[in-house]
C-alpha cells in the first residue's frame, strides 16, 4: 500500500512538474509572438509614416521635410473645429499631459506619461490644422511624447473631453500685454549670462511679462534666430545679455550697444539701452563705459525689428571681474538691475 501511494505521488509530482514546463514554453513562445507582433507593427506604422512623408514632401516640400525617425507621422485632416484636436489614449486627461512650448523650434510637445505610442497608428489631428506644418509620436522612457510642429510661435490652452485634446493656438500678442526676448549670449561667460537670464526669470515670476528666452542650456543660438524670434512674437523690446573677453585684462566695466537701424517714436534701442545702463550699473556698483552703436558682428539687434539693445555685465578677461561675474549674488544684482531697467522701459513707453 505505502509502495502505491508514494507512486501516485512520484506520477503525481511528474504531471506538475510537466505541466509547469509546458506552461512556461507556451509562455516564452506567447511572450515571442507578441515582440515580434509589436516590432512588426513598428516597422509598418514606421512605414505609413515614411509613405506619408514622402507624399507629403510631394505636395508642399516646404511645408513638410519632418523627422520623424523612430516616431510616427499622423495624417492632418482639416474639419469645422477652432482647435486643433488630439486623440487621447484611454484615462488620459488634460491634467495628466505636460505640455511643452519649444518655441525656438516652433513646436509644441505633449507629454502622456505610462502610454503606447503605438495607439498614434494610424489616427489623425484633426480640427483647424492650418497652423500645423506636420504631427508625429514617439515613444521615450516614461510615454508617449506628441510633437506637433508649427508655422509660427505661438501660445496655447489645452481642453480635454471625450477622449480628445483640443487645442487653442493664438498669437503671444492676443494672450500677453507684454513681451520680452532675452537673449544670454554663449560663449565665454556664457553661465553667467544663462544664470542671470534666469534669475531675471524669477524675478518677472507670475507677472504679466512673457519671456522668450532663446537658450536654456550651454548650446549657443544662431544670432539670426534670436532677431526672427523677436520679430515674430512682436516683441517690446529684445535684450541681449553678455560679457567682454579683451586681449587687454585692464579692461573693465559695464556698457550698453543698441543698434540704430531700427528706430520708433518714442522709444528706441538707444533708450533701451540707457535704460539697461543706468539700472544694472546701479545695482552693481560698478564703473560705466557709456554706450556704444552695434557692431556689423551684432546681427541680434541689428536685424531686430523691435527695440534693442545689449547689456554687456563686464570683462571675463579682468582677474577682478571675472571673479565678481561667477559669484551668485553678483548675477542676482544684475538681473535686479535688468528687472528694473524693464519695469522703467514699460513706465516710458506709456508716457510717450
Amino acid at each position: 500500500m505505502k509502495d502505491r501511494n508514494e507512486k501516485i505521488m512520484f506520477k503525481a509530482c511528474l504531471f506538475t512538474v510537466s505541466l509547469s514546463a509546458v506552461m512556461l514554453l507556451f509562455s516564452v513562445i506567447l511572450r515571442g509572438y507578441e515582440r515580434e507582433a509589436r516590432a512588426q507593427a513598428i516597422v509598418e506604422a514606421s512605414e505609413r509614416s515614411a509613405a506619408l512623408s514622402s507624399e507629403a514632401a510631394g505636395n508642399d516640400g516646404a511645408k513638410t521635410s519632418p523627422d520623424v525617425a523612430g516616431g510616427l507621422l499622423l495624417t492632418l485632416k482639416q474639419t469645422d473645429s477652432m482647435y486643433v484636436c488630439v486623440p487621447l489614449p484611454e484615462n488620459v486627461t488634460s491634467s495628466g499631459i505636460t505640455a511643452e512650448n519649444h518655441y525656438m523650434d516652433g513646436q509644441l510637445w505633449l507629454r502622456m506619461p505610462n502610454t503606447d505610442f503605438l495607439f498614434y497608428s494610424g489616427k489623425s489631428i484633426t480640427g483647424d490644422i492650418s497652423k500645423v506644418r506636420q504631427a508625429a509620436a514617439f515613444q521615450d522612457s516614461n510615454g508617449t511624447i506628441v510633437r506637433l510642429a508649427l508655422d509660427n510661435i505661438y501660445e496655447y490652452d489645452l481642453i480635454s473631453e471625450n477622449q480628445n485634446l483640443y487645442i487653442q493656438l493664438v498669437a503671444p500678442r492676443e494672450k500677453y500685454d507684454r513681451v520680452i526676448v532675452v537673449d544670454p549670449a554663449a560663449g565665454d561667460g556664457g553661465d553667467a549670462t544663462l544664470a542671470v537670464a534666469e534669475k531675471l526669470s524669477g524675478l518677472v515670476g507670475n507677472s504679466k511679462i512673457r519671456i522668450y528666452q532663446t537658450r536654456m542650456t550651454g548650446e549657443s543660438c544662431p544670432q539670426e534666430k534670436v532677431a526672427a524670434l523677436a520679430n515674430a512674437v512682436r516683441a517690446d523690446m529684445l535684450i541681449r545679455i553678455s560679457v567682454e573677453n579683451a586681449e587687454d585684462s585692464g579692461e573693465y566695466g559695464t556698457f550698453a550697444r543698441y543698434s540704430e537701424d531700427y528706430y520708433i517714436p518714442g522709444f528706441s534701442g538707444a533708450d533701451l539701452a540707457d535704460t539697461l545702463l543706468r539700472n544694472v550699473a546701479t545695482q552693481l556698483r560698478t564703473e560705466t563705459r557709456g554706450l556704444e552703436q552695434a557692431r556689423k558682428e551684432d546681427i541680434a539687434i541689428r536685424k531686430a525689428r523691435v527695440p534693442a539693445a545689449e547689456i554687456v555685465l563686464g570683462y571675463i578677461s579682468n582677474a577682478q571681474e571675472r571673479k565678481l561675474l561667477s559669484r551668485d549674488d553678483y548675477r542676482e544684482k544684475a538681473a535686479r538691475g535688468i528687472y528694473e531697467a524693464v519695469n522703467a522701459a514699460y513706465e516710458i513707453k506709456g508716457k510717450k
